[in-house]
């Protein structure tokens, strides 16, 4: 009995010692599954521009148009990127509000306007500079600026070119006007019958207008402290799913961006198709050198500072707050 005894109890020892590893094993197990499934698999991405090939311009639309973004964020578990495009920048902050998208590409009005509202983003990025916008009259009307006294201007409200032309008409002393909400082949239509006497467009349906003899009153590349820039914003709920995904996210824009600079005549060919601009136009309008080469270019954050102060003088931003505050952390 003792001899036997003696063999039992090692037995029982190395039983409890595998199942103690075993319950180790799937602890250390369900830990890693469970942080592994906290990063969503599918990215949805907003910006500004509706075409046939469902895709932004600069280094982002670049990049997902070569599959550079695709690969990058692939490595970090987001399988499928599903890009959604606006007409303009207050409709995107929708999408972004509603849960609809987790990352978006908009102009920096909006998106301030947006988070001062109480919109629960986070900035990613400031992705270009210098957006330009144009001032544009009807034909046998207007063809200064402080002609436009008294007059009806067609604008997208809560777009950069909203603050542009606020900001001119102010500079230049004209006070009595009516601003009335349209986005571009509606106001182009509009201004073509003479329903409205001045339009703030951009892009190729200013273009049209300029090239079918409408006068060009003013643009904003004339006045650099009221021009836009573009910025990226990403959700809360995404962001506490995916902390690391700004860092992520700038990366692959700058590989993107890399890519294209060696690459730039093709990168304008993908431009003019988009845009459905000729490309010759395309390289005025939406130059390589507007680029922003890092998240966060020198001027960026106080260029971010100057449009929240404007906003919240004119009464278009509800509250102050720090873009500092703002920043993904």
């Amino acid at each position: 009995m003792k001899n036997s005894n003696r063999k039992r109890i090692p037995y029982k020892f190395a039983v409890i010692s595998l199942l103690l590893l075993s319950i180790v094993l799937l602890q250390a197990c369900g830990g890693k599954s469970t942080a592994a499934n906290t990063t969503p698999t599918v990215l949805n991405y907003g910006f500004i521009g509706v075409n046939s090939l469902n895709l932004p311009t600069g280094a982002e639309g670049w990049g997902l148009h070569k599959g550079i973004i695709q690969e990058e964020l692939k490595k970090h578990g987001i399988e499928k990127i599903n890009p959604f495009g606006f007409p303009n920048g207050p409709d995107e902050s929708e999408a972004l509000i509603s849960g609809r998208l987790d990352i978006g590409s908009l102009g920096d009005t909006p998106a301030v306007i947006a988070y001062g509202g109480g919109a629960k983003t986070r900035l990613v990025g400031q992705i270009n500079n210098g957006l330009i916008a144009f001032l544009i009259g009807k034909k046998g009307g207007p063809t200064t600026i402080k002609e436009l006294e008294g007059k009806v201007i067609a604008v997208p409200k809560g777009s950069y070119s909203h603050r542009y032309i606020i900001g001119i008409l102010k500079e230049e002393g004209v006070t009595n006007y009516e601003l009335v909400h349209m986005l571009g082949s509606d106001a182009a239509a509009a201004i073509a019958r003479g329903d409205i006497d001045a339009n703030v467009g951009f892009g190729a349906d200013a273009l049209s207008l300029i090239e079918q003899g409408f006068p060009l009153i003013h643009s904003s590349d004339k006045t650099p402290h009221l021009s836009g820039a573009s910025v990226s914003v990403v959700t809360s709920d995404f962001l506490k799913k995916f902390p690391d995904f700004p860092k992520v996210w700038n990366e692959a824009r700058e590989k993107a961006l890399a890519d294209l600079k060696q690459h730039e005549d093709e990168y304008y060919a993908f431009l003019s198709e988009v845009t459905s601009v000729p490309v010759e136009k395309v390289k005025v309008l939406y130059p390589i050198s507007a680029l922003s080469e890092t998240a966060f270019p020198d001027n960026g954050q106080k260029q971010l500072e100057d449009v929240k102060q404007f906003l919240i003088e004119e009464g278009l931003s509800k509250k102050d707050f720090k873009i500092e505050d703002w920043i993904a952390k």
